[in-house]
């Protein structure tokens, strides 16, 4: 490809990143357009992108109802802080590298960090280089129980506990199916964990993180 005048990279780690890094880097200077099907992608975009940059848009490689977002527009229409918690959101819910969560898409998670200001907070502990261990797992877990309709103070393994109650009372189906209940907080530590990595990945912020993590 060298020879025949294209530019190629290649990934040392998350190629995700790579691609839009690059991208923003040449939007800097030329209207840029990003062609794929990753969400991963989608949410770099938003995240990297420049307020006085060149047109830089992402277009579906779907050749039949191939959508098209502006980068610029779009960020405009979520505001600064909603675009800067984006990769919570993502990460949280379920990407590339870490679980989805049964039954809580990426639509009630961006619902939530619209109308809740305490998730809004609890999302922002994401994107700290410094945060601890503890800070991670306590934020997540109680960012978790808000979107599986916890309330206010409940732990997860209260509210799992309670939902499972709800369940056996309420259904006609001889058996509560576990995947529809919210995680242990165990089982959450780990998923906040791999959510904490991946975003420090996303923001080129992953160096020392794997030490303590």
């Amino acid at each position: 490809m060298d020879n025949e005048g294209f530019i190629s990279l290649q990934a040392a780690a998350d190629a995700d990143v790579l691609i839009a890094t690059t991208a923003v880097r040449y939007a800097s200077c030329y209207p840029t357009v990003v062609v794929g099907e990753d969400t991963d992608v989608l949410i770099l975009l938003l995240f990297h992108a420049e307020e006085n940059s060149k047109p830089l848009v992402f277009q579906s490689d779907k050749i039949r109802k191939s959508k098209v977002w502006d980068i610029k527009k779009t960020k405009e229409l979520l505001g600064n802080e909603i675009v800067y918690l984006l990769p919570f959101i993502h990460a949280i819910t379920g990407c590339d590298t870490t679980s989805r969560l049964y039954g809580i898409g990426k639509k009630e998670g961006l619902k939530r960090l619209r109308e809740n200001a305490i998730f809004r907070e609890l999302a922002s502990v994401f994107l700290k280089q410094d945060a601890t261990l503890d800070d991670v797992i306590q934020s997540g877990q109680s960012a978790l129980v808000i979107l599986y309709g916890g309330e206010t103070g409940e732990s997860l393994d209260q509210l799992r506990y309670r939902q499972f109650n709800h369940k056996v009372l309420t259904n006609s189906l001889s058996c509560v199916h576990v995947q529809s209940l919210p995680p242990t907080s165990e089982a959450a530590s780990q998923h906040c964990k791999r959510a904490y990595y991946q975003i420090q990945e996303w923001k080129n912020d992953s160096v020392h993180i794997s030490e303590r993590y």
